[in-house]
């Protein structure tokens, strides 16, 4: 079944779409999604100051992790220093920004994950097939396609539930492009499903 952006059944699929388009695009240079699992090892909410490698949880249980594990708050991977408490630990490197109450994850593993495949449109009506998302540059390859940058530019994101463990969730948190557009090269743009910007389309299989 698949809720917001999360999926828990083998199979669930969901697609990540743009509200407005991309202008003036050349090419995809590259791309990056976030992806995170949350279990019983990611129970409750964290606490952050940016600045420092302290963090506080709210009915977490921080006894599930160990020094070296890594763990996902908001699109950043985070790898932990030490366990301090159920409730306290510390990371290896300081976040950027202050947040309360925000749910974290850990990374997909074989275990948990997505396949991913992609489309594109100028109109957001007609839609190029559906084809796997990955880094080569064929002729039927996202990087490898180059765009007519007159016309706007949408990229959808189908992502399917190819492994999960029972009782666990896996969610898309953040997709990412680099573009190479007319105006300058390597400008990168940043869409996440959890901002106003992108709109994400449930479709459950």
């Amino acid at each position: 079944m698949v809720t917001g952006f999360t999926a828990t059944e083998y199979g669930d699929f969901l697609i990540a779409k743009l509200n407005d388009p991309y202008y003036n695009t050349v090419k995809v240079l590259d791309w990056e999604i976030v992806a995170g699992v949350q279990s019983f090892r990611t129970t409750g909410t964290l606490s952050t100051q940016a600045g420092s490698t302290t963090i506080h949880g709210n009915f977490t249980e921080f006894g599930n992790f160990s020094q070296g594990d890594e763990i996902i708050i908001g699109n950043t991977t985070f790898t932990i220093d030490t366990i301090v408490t159920q409730i306290e630990l510390t990371l290896t490197e300081a976040p950027d920004f202050t947040t309360t109450g925000i749910e974290f994850y850990t990374p997909t593993t074989e275990n948990n994950l997505f396949e991913y495949q992609y489309r594109w449109s100028t109109d957001n009506s007609q839609f190029s097939e559906l084809r796997p998302l990955n880094r080569s540059q064929g002729f039927s390859d996202l990087m490898g396609l180059t765009f007519d940058p007159t016309k706007p530019l949408w990229i959808d994101v189908r992502a399917e539930v190819s492994a999960i463990t029972t009782g666990y969730t896996i969610s898309i948190i953040s997709v990412t492009y680099t573009l190479e557009t007319v105006e300058s090269l390597s400008s990168k743009y940043i869409f996440k499903v959890v901002s106003p910007s992108v709109v994400l389309q449930i479709i459950i299989s």
